[in-house]
């Protein structure tokens, strides 16, 4: 059986890499469009990321998030739903300046992207509401980012086409 205080600290971990991957999304979006007017947007999401690593903080103190017990195992805390408010927050915002600037995408790219975020929304709403103890985020991320990587043709793609 693992310490209780094992259990936090790596489900803490897991929650920080949660968002820590829906923030990255954005920044994905912005390299690929070489956009640099959305700075305010930018440092307004850092500061989220920044604002629920000091919730995953106070949380392993006072399980805000979450905590464990002997008796009750995994209990959700109040805040709980805002790991995936800003997840979905996100992966929003990526979307929406996705479709501001698609001149700039191809068509397999949009297509792409747009299953990654519509695959990896389903799969948050789902662990949300039917499985909220069954830690699934990750799942539906990865199986998204595989229908990117066969969808892009990058450089490596085509030389891997050729051979």
């Amino acid at each position: 059986m693992i310490l209780l205080f094992i259990r936090r600290y790596i489900n803490t971990f897991y929650y920080i890499f949660s968002v820590l991957s829906a923030y990255c999304f954005p920044n994905y979006i912005r390299a690929i469009i070489y956009d640099k007017e959305y700075k305010l947007l930018d440092k307004f999401n850092l500061g989220l990321l920044i604002g629920f690593y000091f919730i995953c903080l106070i949380n392993l103190s006072t399980g805000v998030l979450f905590s464990f017990t002997e008796e009750e195992g995994y209990i959700h805390g109040p805040f709980y739903y805002h790991v995936y408010i800003i997840t979905v927050y996100f992966m929003v915002c990526s979307f929406f300046r996705m479709i501001y600037c698609r001149s700039k995408f191809t068509k397999k790219q949009l297509y792409a992207i747009l299953s990654f975020v519509a695959f990896s929304q389903v799969g948050t709403f789902i662990q949300v509401i039917f499985f909220s103890n069954v830690l699934l985020t990750f799942f539906t991320p990865a199986l998204s980012a595989v229908i990117i990587l066969i969808a892009f043709e990058t450089p490596d793609y085509q030389l891997l086409i050729q051979i």
